[in-house]
């Protein structure tokens, strides 16, 4: 094993915590996602329509974003998976703290309950995928 292979490891969990944290300023605020879900939805749906699918689309974001985080950190943890959702919960709380200091952002106590769920489902799925996984060959 390379000397630098286990710090190599933890490159993308960083990359990607950090890009999240990046995304809990004003950059990946409401009013944000709100202009672009206007140019890609269609004019005239109802004001109730658009609440909802932005809605939506904001919370699968944090399903999808916490849930890459505990696969990247599962694979650098070696299948500890417990401890890769608990990463993924502490990024998860110091972006929502973050937030709640951020003008026009909200950190919320169940926003945090959503990206530890996406963290857990993507880690358990990655784990029984591994499970059936063939080993991989060693050069």
């Amino acid at each position: 094993m390379n000397r630098a292979e286990p710090y190599l490891r933890w490159l993308p969990p960083l990359v990607w915590a950090t890009l999240i944290l990046i995304f809990s300023g004003q950059v990946g605020g409401s009013s944000t996602t709100s202009v672009v879900l206007q140019t890609l939805l269609p004019a005239g749906i109802s004001p109730e329509t658009f609440d909802l699918i932005h809605l939506l689309v904001r919370k699968s974001g944090h399903l999808l974003a916490y849930g890459l985080l505990g696969v990247l950190n599962v694979r650098a943890l070696q299948g500890q998976a417990l401890l890769a959702i608990t990463l993924a919960a502490a990024v998860s709380i110091l972006d929502e703290w973050h937030q709640s200091y951020v003008p026009l952002r909200t950190g919320t106590p169940i926003d945090v309950v959503i990206d530890v769920a996406g963290a857990a489902l993507a880690v358990a799925a990655w784990c029984q995928f591994a499970r059936k996984a063939p080993p991989a060959a060693s050069n």
